[in-house]
């Protein structure tokens, strides 16, 4: 998505039925959201788009000085253990359980592993 930061995920499928845009599948916040609606929206022939379909699969949170994956882990999930759930959602922003930059935004998948 144009604009958008690099940590946005988006998973989104539409059906367009007379003139209604119906999107399902999943963002990671409000704002996501929102861009895709208004995208769907933009579309010629869409004059209403639903979103009901749509789930917040992910969190978003900005790395601070200090954080590590282990430790947001167990922040989000109370698990250190479960570093690597985050890691592979962020591969491109994250180098393993230490290698993350204060000022990243990173994706906190939610949901069962």
């Amino acid at each position: 998505m144009r604009g958008a930061d690099r940590a946005t995920r988006v998973e989104v499928k539409a059906r367009v039925e007379g003139g209604v845009a119906f999107l399902r599948g999943a963002v990671d916040s409000r704002a996501t959201l929102d861009r895709v609606a208004a995208a769907a929206a933009d579309v010629f022939g869409v004059r209403a788009v639903d979103t009901r379909g749509i789930e917040l699969k992910w969190r978003r949170h900005t790395v601070a000085p200090g954080d590590t994956l282990v430790g947001l882990a167990r922040e989000y999930y109370g698990d250190a253990t479960a570093w690597p759930r985050i890691w592979q959602a962020n591969t491109d922003l994250a180098h393993g359980p230490t290698g993350i930059r204060a000022g990243t935004v990173l994706v906190i998948p939610t949901g069962p592993p």
